[in-house]
């Protein structure tokens, strides 16, 4: 009885009604993000570090499913989460605070922008690990079933 609540209650992190809310609200706070970082000329910064925020929540969701055997929560807000992060050092910045080595503890901020391949290499490591991940979730979601 208790292994079917748990199982019940992780399966209600998944409802299309959550899903949805989340969406919006990273859909909403990426594209005022995105217009900041524009008017800045700096939209390229807003592409790195939101691809590093969608790979790190991608393999945080895959560690967190590994390790509880159910879906963690706030499956999307955790990808407007970790973009928040990556790009923190940024919010100093517009503060009159320089950038300096040690920000990369904010998710590689500094050094994410030397990968080889720039933009296009995070496209396809963010990928990677979203899609390694929804294939875990699916196998996940069909034992279950």
């Amino acid at each position: 009885m208790r292994a079917a609540a748990a199982t019940g209650r992780a399966v209600r992190r998944l409802r299309p009604r959550s899903l949805i809310a989340q969406f919006a609200v990273l859909a909403v706070a990426e594209v005022w993000l995105f217009v900041n970082y524009h008017s800045h000329d700096a939209s390229f910064h807003w592409t790195t570090h939101f691809l590093v925020g969608l790979t790190a929540a991608s393999l945080f969701n895959l560690g967190w499913l590994l390790v509880t055997s159910a879906p963690a929560p706030g499956q999307i807000a955790s990808v407007l989460a970790a973009h928040l992060i990556a790009m923190f050092p940024d919010f100093l910045f517009g503060a009159q605070i320089p950038h300096y080595p040690w920000m990369d503890v904010f998710l590689v901020h500094i050094s994410a922008h030397d990968i080889p391949g720039g933009d296009r290499g995070w496209l396809v490591v963010g990928l990677v690990a979203l899609g390694v991940y929804a294939v875990t979730l699916s196998r996940w979601i069909a034992a279950r079933a």
